[in-house]
């Protein structure tokens, strides 16, 4: 079963990342050949691509890259810091890309328990409401310090699962 990945664009990617993307596994394709990712001309002699895609779940930023001599070919996956199914985000880019899970390298484990740090917000009725989740707690208290800057009212705080 083969899963449609669309192609979306560096700013859309921006616009709805929170923090810093994490890094979630590597995948060698050097022995493979993935027709859906093809360099523009320009970028045939550089050592890497990026592409963003969005797998109806999550969006995927991800890094196609090469050794200037052809032997060897990379792919580095990141999803958004508060995506809270890495593993489907993995899963949904290799079937998309007819890849097998046996090219998977390298998995940061951490990251497919999902984003535990929850950004939390206290209303003015005391009622705790959560904002967004991270991967790892320095993004969240990031985060929270970013919201706090704005002026609210409301107090801000990070919960962990």
């Amino acid at each position: 079963m083969s899963i449609n990945l669309k192609s979306i664009s560096h700013q859309q990617w921006q616009e709805n990342e929170k923090g810093l993307p994490v890094e979630l596994s590597v995948i060698d394709i050097s022995q493979v050949s993935v027709p859906e990712l093809k360099a523009s001309e320009e970028s045939k002699y550089k050592e890497s691509f990026t592409f963003y895609f969005d797998t109806g779940t999550s969006e995927i930023q991800l890094e196609y890259r090469w050794d200037l001599n052809g032997t060897k070919s990379f792919l580095f996956l990141y999803v958004h810091s508060d995506d809270d199914n890495p593993e489907q985000a993995l899963e949904s880019l290799l079937s998309g890309l007819g890849l097998s899970r046996e090219l998977v390298i390298y998995v940061n484990e951490e990251a497919l328990r999902g984003a535990r740090f929850q950004a939390m917000r206290l209303d003015d009725n005391d009622n705790e409401v959560e904002i967004t989740r991270f991967h790892n707690r320095s993004t969240a208290e990031f985060y929270v310090r970013k919201m706090e800057a704005k002026g609210h009212k409301q107090l801000y705080f990070i919960k962990e699962d």
